[in-house]
């Protein structure tokens, strides 16, 4: 039987292994205005009715990371604050799906909007958006968005809220 030096058996493991490449971590930070139309229902039997108003004007501060190897999904939270009327506040936690159209970026959203003051209202949410790069890790993002809200307190039994949004702002990658 033949034996191997130990150096010659290190070595043919540190050649055999595989090389990992270096994954840096990407965040994007932004700041959207949004609004649009909301429709509300109600269960009240025979006296079941479908009611519209304009969703209040809301502003949107969010955070998105990733590892830029494996961006999907992307994941991140924003926080809402209704201004129109009266001033509400939510937690918005979020995943995405990133593609890249040439210059532009597309993302596919799911999330789940949770308004803590000063009523509660929980729902879930989809949508999309448009990142149009300016330079300079700037960006332009425009998007829709669906939210459903189904359980709270400024919610009757019964009753459900669908908001569809559009939104507006900007990003900066960090």
């Amino acid at each position: 039987m033949t034996r191997v030096p130990k150096g010659a058996l290190v070595l043919a493991t540190l050649l055999a292994s595989v090389t990992a490449e270096a994954q840096s971590r990407r965040t994007v930070a932004g700041l959207r205005i949004g609004s649009g139309l909301s429709l509300g229902t109600s269960n009240q039997g025979e006296d079941a009715s479908l009611t519209q108003r304009r969703t209040p004007i809301y502003l949107e501060a969010d955070v998105r990371t990733w590892i830029d190897a494996t961006p999907d999904p992307v994941v991140g939270a924003a926080l809402r604050v209704e201004v129109d009327g009266r001033v509400s506040a939510a937690i918005v936690p979020r995943a995405q799906l990133m593609r890249q159209v040439g210059s532009l970026e597309v993302r596919a959203m799911v999330g789940a909007p949770f308004f803590f003051a000063p009523f509660s209202l929980l729902g879930g949410e989809a949508g999309f958006e448009l990142s149009i790069p300016l330079g300079g890790g700037w960006a332009i993002a425009t998007g829709l968005r669906v939210d459903v809200f189904f359980w709270g307190s400024d919610l009757p039994s019964g009753t459900a809220i669908v908001a569809i949004d559009a939104v507006a702002g900007m990003e900066l990658r960090l």
